[in-house]
Parts: C-alpha cells; sequence; structure tokens
C-alpha cells in the first residue's frame, strides 16, 4: 500500500472513501470506520519519509490527550510502506479561512474563537505537545459553535520540527494564535508566509503555503494595527496584536493568551464585523453636507473615528503579562451593534456633550417612573394573596425559576442595604478570583458582570471547596434577604452574612440550589457587616468548562 487509493482499507478496517487534501507525500482522507460504522479521518504518509516516525510517536502521545478542543486520535500505525493517522471526524465544520471569505468575524467572535482554540493548546502544551504550523485551516467551527484544533503534533512532526524547545514551541503556537486573530478581525493575513485564501496584511505574497514556515514564523512582521484596516475593533484586541505580532512581546504561551483573552462568550456571537476603514470614510464622506465633501478626512485614531467606540471598561489588571492601560475586557453577553444605531439615517452626526445629557436625563426620569409603576403594581400583587404562599417556606427554603438573564423571578422585601465596597473572595487560592471586575456586581447594570476564572469540574477541579463575593456594607446591619442575577446555566451558591471577612463558622441563611436567573436567598435576619456570596458548584460554561457569571448582588434589610 505504497501508494494508497480510493477503496483501501488501513488495517483491514479503515476505508479511504475520498481524498480531502494533498500536500506533498502527504494525503487526508474522508474514511469510514467499517468495525464501528463510524465516519473518521484519515492521515497517509510514506512509512519512509524521515519524519514518519517522529510523528507517529507524537500522534501516539496526543491519543493520551483529552481535551474538547483538540480531534481525538482513534489509532495510528504502519503497513505495507504507508504510515497512517486516523482521528475523529468534524462534522458540519468550516475553516476560519472559509468563514472570512466574505466578510470579517464580530470582534467577540473572534476572541471566542481563538480564546477557545488557545485553551486546547494549552491542553496539549502540558503533555508537551504543540502545533507549530498553525494557520486559519486548522482552526474548524461546527455549526453549534464548537472550535476545534486540527493537526496538533503531528503537522509540526512531519515538517520536522519535532526537536524545538517547548518555550520556543509555546511561542510559536502563541504568535500563531494571535495572527489569526488578527485575520479573524481584518480578513487579512499579517505572517511571513502566504496563507491560501487570505490576503496579506503587509501587502506581499508570501513564499509559502504553509503557515509558520521555519526561521520567519517568529521575526516580527510590520503590520499596521487592525484599527487601521476596519472598524470596530476593541483596544485591547487592536493593542494585543501590536504588542505580539510588531512589538515581539505580550504572552508567551497560549494559556497565558487564554486568560489575557478571557472573558468571552460562551455561545457562538453572531452578526457581522467591521467594516473596512477605507470604504467606511467613503461612505461617511458621500453622507456628509455638500459644503463638507472634497475635505475627507481618514480616521486612524480612536478619538476621531465616529465607527469605532472606545470600550467602557478601560480598567481591566490582567492577571499574566504586562499589556498596555489601555487594554479592556469585554462582557461576554454584549454584542456590538452595526454604527450607526438602529433607526437613524446613516448621515447621522454624533450629538454634542449639552444634547447627550439632555437625552440622558429624560431617560432617567422615564426609568425612575417606569421603576415607581412597577414597585406599587408588584406590591399590589403581593397584597391580593401571593405573599401568603412565601410565608409557607422554611427560613432557609430558596425560590427558583426558569433561567433568565432579564426578567426578575422574585421580590426581595426590606430597605435596600447599599454596599461600600466589593471583593471577589478567594480563601483556597491566590485571593484574586477576578477581583477587578468584582465591582460589575454592583454597579446596577445587569450587561455587566463579574465572572469566575474558567474550571475543568464543576466543583473547581478539586482545586478549592469555593470562590465568591465579599460585600462590605460598612457597619454591622440586619439582613433578610439577598437577591442574586446568574448568567447562564445553573449553579449552587450559599448566602453568609458574618462579621469577618470569612465563612468558617458560619452558617448560610440561604442557599441557591442549581440557580439560574435572578433569584432570592431569604432566611431568618442576621446581623453583620459582611455578606458572603459563596459558589460551591459551578455552571457549565461551554463544553467541558465551568465558570459563573453574576450580574448582580442586592442586599436588603
Amino acid at each position: 500500500m505504497q501508494h494508497s487509493s480510493e477503496g483501501d482499507a488501513l488495517a483491514g478496517r479503515y476505508e479511504l472513501t475520498s481524498s480531502v487534501a494533498v500536500s506533498g507525500a502527504r494525503r487526508q482522507w474522508h474514511a469510514v470506520d467499517r468495525t464501528l460504522a463510524r465516519d473518521v479521518t484519515a492521515i497517509t504518509f510514506p512509512a519512509d519519509d524521515p519524519h514518519a516516525e517522529a510523528a507517529l510517536d507524537s500522534a501516539r502521545r496526543a491519543a493520551g490527550v483529552d481535551d474538547l478542543h483538540l480531534l481525538r486520535i482513534l489509532d495510528v500505525g504502519t503497513e505495507d510502506g504507508t504510515s497512517y493517522v486516523v482521528t475523529e471526524r468534524v462534522h458540519d465544520a468550516e475553516s476560519l479561512v472559509d468563514l472570512l471569505r466574505f466578510q470579517t468575524l464580530p470582534a467577540e467572535e473572534a476572541r471566542r474563537i481563538v480564546g477557545e482554540a488557545a485553551t486546547g493548546l494549552h491542553t496539549a502544551a502540558a503533555r508537551g505537545l504543540h502545533h507549530l504550523m498553525l494557520t486559519p485551516h486548522d482552526i474548524v467551527r461546527s455549526r453549534d459553535g464548537a472550535i476545534t484544533v486540527l493537526g496538533v503534533a503531528t503537522d509540526g512532526a512531519l515538517a520536522g520540527l519535532d526537536d524545538v524547545p517547548p518555550s520556543v514551541a509555546s511561542r510559536t503556537d502563541t504568535k500563531d494564535l494571535v495572527r489569526i486573530l488578527y485575520a479573524a478581525l481584518t480578513g487579512r493575513w499579517p505572517g511571513a508566509a502566504a496563507v491560501p485564501g487570505l490576503p496579506s496584511a503587509t501587502g506581499s505574497s508570501g513564499g509559502s503555503a504553509s503557515g509558520s514556515d521555519e526561521g520567519s514564523s517568529d521575526r516580527p512582521v510590520p503590520v499596521p494595527a487592525p484599527s487601521t484596516l476596519v472598524t470596530r475593533v476593541p483596544s485591547d484586541l487592536d493593542s494585543l496584536c501590536l504588542e505580539v505580532l510588531v512589538e515581539d512581546g505580550g504572552p508567551r504561551t497560549p494559556g497565558e493568551l487564554a486568560r489575557l483573552l478571557s472573558p468571552w462568550s460562551a455561545e457562538r456571537v453572531h452578526g457581522v464585523g467591521g467594516r473596512d476603514v477605507a470604504l467606511a470614510d467613503e461612505e461617511e464622506l458621500a453622507a456628509a453636507p455638500a459644503p463638507h465633501r472634497g475635505a475627507a478626512t481618514r480616521y486612524f485614531d480612536d478619538a476621531d473615528r465616529p465607527t469605532r467606540r472606545r470600550d467602557p471598561d478601560e480598567t481591566r489588571q490582567h492577571a499574566v503579562g504586562a499589556l498596555p492601560a489601555d487594554m479592556s475586557v469585554r462582557d461576554p453577553s454584549l454584542v456590538d451593534l452595526e454604527p450607526p444605531a438602529p433607526g437613524l439615517p446613516s448621515g447621522y452626526d454624533e450629538p454634542d456633550r449639552r444634547s447627550s445629557g439632555l437625552a440622558l436625563g429624560i431617560v432617567a426620569v422615564l426609568l425612575i417612573l417606569t421603576l415607581v409603576v412597577a414597585v406599587y403594581g408588584l406590591r399590589g400583587i403581593g397584597s391580593s394573596g401571593a405573599s401568603g404562599a412565601t410565608s409557607t417556606k422554611s427560613p432557609t427554603s430558596t425560590t427558583s425559576s426558569a433561567p433568565s438573564s432579564t426578567t426578575t423571578s422574585t421580590v426581595a422585601s426590606g430597605t435596600p442595604i447599599k454596599p461600600v465596597s466589593i471583593t471577589s473572595y478567594d480563601p483556597d487560592g491566590n485571593g484574586d478570583e477576578h477581583n477587578e471586575l468584582a465591582r460589575r456586581a454592583i454597579d446596577g447594570d445587569n450587561n455587566t458582570m463579574w465572572v469566575t476564572h474558567i474550571y475543568r469540574t464543576d466543583t473547581f477541579g478539586s482545586l478549592k471547596n469555593g470562590v465568591g463575593l465579599l460585600l462590605d456594607l460598612g457597619s454591622s446591619k440586619q439582613v433578610g434577604s439577598v437577591s442574586i442575577n446568574v448568567i447562564g446555566n445553573p449553579t449552587t451558591i450559599e448566602v453568609f452574612v458574618t462579621n469577618k471577612k470569612t465563612i468558617v463558622g458560619g452558617t448560610p441563611i440561604g442557599t441557591l440550589t442549581n440557580g439560574s436567573g435572578e433569584q432570592t436567598v431569604r432566611g431568618t435576619p442576621r446581623t453583620g457587616r459582611y455578606v458572603i456570596v459563596w459558589i460551591t458548584h459551578l455552571s457549565q460554561y461551554s463544553g467541558g468548562l465551568y465558570r459563573d457569571q453574576i450580574a448582580e448582588v442586592k442586599v436588603f434589610s
């Protein structure tokens, strides 16, 4: 079987049905596992290839890596002069190149795709495995949004890169991931070597059809900032691309990159990406009043470009790496709107500060009136008999409802108590469970949220007993109920009222069991200065990953 062909069966089991791709002597096939009657993918190459043994060894080691972002290797072997690697088949999936064929991706979808890919490569690196040949062709998105990285370990080994030092290999994969992020944002490839299907960001045609050609993949290539090519690029992603690809700085490993990109959306982000800057400028010029035409301005600065908005949160402190101070984190629940805002004409100009203030004032008055009407309406409902049902519950019972991130399922009674401060509570870890995001849980905005780190199990990968939030009420106060708005899948949360910054020796006033949406924990009123929201079981975030997301915590007497 020196030269495989359709109809051949590897190991008498894997029938080759059609050739998918050819690269030199390496060939990729669609195949069928006759024994288990399932579709698989097979990669074949000559057994006498100088890198064949290294590739087979890498594939065997990769077979022991369990990660949803990586292709599962099912079989490895050699027969009749042909070596082969058999993997699971990814159905209904498109490569990143295919996704970029007609338009760029939404910035938050680009963040999610690269973040998920980085998570998979981080798992592989922990087993001493790397990609080293990563391009947008090697990252595919399934119809349900799942992200899979193809060719980990085997592609690099077949290219003779299996002896690259681990630190260099991790940095190579990290830089290629950032190049892929750049391509997802702009539709252009910033690498020195060409990638079929994508134009070059540097204007050069490149010299290779592969991605990270040896000797050139780690050299900084002068590329323009993504924001100079397309609109609506978040400032943190813009800065990250420049720092890694131009300044040769930034994260050194896929794991560090994943932490810098987090949090990202748990689900596929739909929509369109940014528009070409030059095209956007032409449209703005065409829409301008006649006296101003002919005096076009190219918008290359955040302060001047009306079609871009600087992210509202510019204060993120990164757990790993040192990126510029103006980098920010985007809430995964937010999706960019195509500017201008819906309902406004294309020639709409930005309102001045006075007009904006007046509009905001009117909106604020309307919101207050709406809240007053809602409160009186709900009191009326309670007085008609609904309260009787509540009074029969035990002091530590939990009120539950269908998951919802915007609808209040229970109404907390009592006088609101405004915390003077809030921090993350991580007694079993390093004390910083996204502490920089904690304030979002008491900012009154359900569109912002505090999130935990990502874990492999709902019990924190057996690393700790729990994490949470610590609210300081300023002085000892009586607390009768606490409202918590949980975003995403069900979780388990206990609520403590204490006079010390610890739950040790304390008893929760109540528990949310499998809680999701806005719910209220009620119990026998207790007096204390601190309220601790303690998560004991995380919600499922994506595939085999777990994290909690809390939009708001409200305390009542």
